[in-house]
């Protein structure tokens, strides 16, 4: 006999089991958001560094495929008030398309749960410790999942694959926003 696990997260978002895909840039797309979606759990599409109306087209296509509960993720690090403004942008498109939640990597979420539960859309975020945890609670955000590299700074002395990461992952977003690059030999 199967077991069922239902969380309160479960019931908050509308889905059956508490599985989450990662939304990882452009391999989190419809299709799997759609797919995790259909299979009970909550489809993730990777939407950082998506302009406004690419990220409403997204959410499109994903409600063509289910009519699941589904979120989109960002990453939030800005480095520049530009990159500030162009984030709140892109998360403004996923929550005035009233998606089921907002789930956040690499910053401070406070200035987006109002607007987002005022929506009805839940915010998430992905933390390193339990540090981080707290200040996301106490910012209001309905859930933190861990994931040990979102502590991961450049520069620390960490013995681990995530050094730097949150750097290059930057900069992956900043190199997304200026366009796709061509690769030598490609027409």
């Amino acid at each position: 006999m199967a077991i069922a696990l239902r969380t309160p997260l479960c019931h908050r978002l509308g889905i059956e089991v508490p599985i989450f895909n990662a939304g990882i840039g452009s391999g989190a797309g419809p299709e799997l958001a759609a797919a995790v979606s259909n299979a009970g759990g909550f489809g993730v599409i990777g939407a950082s560094g998506l302009e406004p109306d690419e990220i409403s087209r997204r959410i499109a296509h994903v409600r063509t495929l289910t009519d699941r509960p589904f979120g989109l993720n960002f990453i939030i690090g800005e480095e520049s008030d530009e990159d500030s403004e162009f984030i709140r942008a892109e998360i403004r498109a996923a929550i005035g398309e009233k998606v089921a939640a907002v789930v956040v990597f690499w910053g401070d979420p406070g200035a987006y749960v109002e607007e987002a539960h005022a929506n009805g859309v839940a915010i998430l975020i992905q933390v390193g410790s339990v540090e981080e945890a707290e200040a996301a609670a106490a910012a209001g955000v309905d859930a933190a999942g861990a994931n040990p590299q979102a502590s991961c700074e450049p520069g620390t002395a960490m013995a681990s694959p995530c050094a730097g990461a949150p750097h290059a992952a930057r900069g992956q977003l900043r190199a997304h926003r200026r366009g796709p690059r061509r690769r030598a030999g490609a027409a």
